[in-house]
C-alpha cells in the first residue's frame, strides 16, 4: 500500500511547473519516489549500525543519498 499521498505528488509536480498530469503519471512518479525512499532509508540505517548507532541522522540520510547517486553514475 502506499505511503505518500497523491495529492502530495501532485503538489511536487505543479512546483516543478507541470499543470496538467494524468492520474497514472502521478502514481508511477509516487512508485519511484517510495522505491528510492525505501533504497536511501536501508542505506541509511546501515551507515548508523556500521557507527555502532542505534539512530539514524540527518548525516546519515544525506550520506546514503550521496552514495546512491553516485552508484548510479
Amino acid at each position: 500500500m502506499p505511503e505518500i499521498s497523491l495529492s502530495s505528488i501532485r503538489k511536487i509536480m505543479r512546483k516543478a511547473g507541470i499543470e496538467r498530469v494524468s492520474r497514472e503519471a502521478i502514481e508511477a512518479l509516487r512508485e519511484i519516489i517510495e522505491e528510492q525512499a525505501l533504497e536511501i532509508a536501508k542505506t541509511a540505517l546501515e551507515l548508523a549500525e556500521h557507527a555502532k548507532r542505534k539512530t539514524v541522522q540527518k548525516e546519515d540520510i544525506k550520506m546514503a543519498n550521496k552514495l546512491l547517486k553516485q552508484k548510479t553514475t
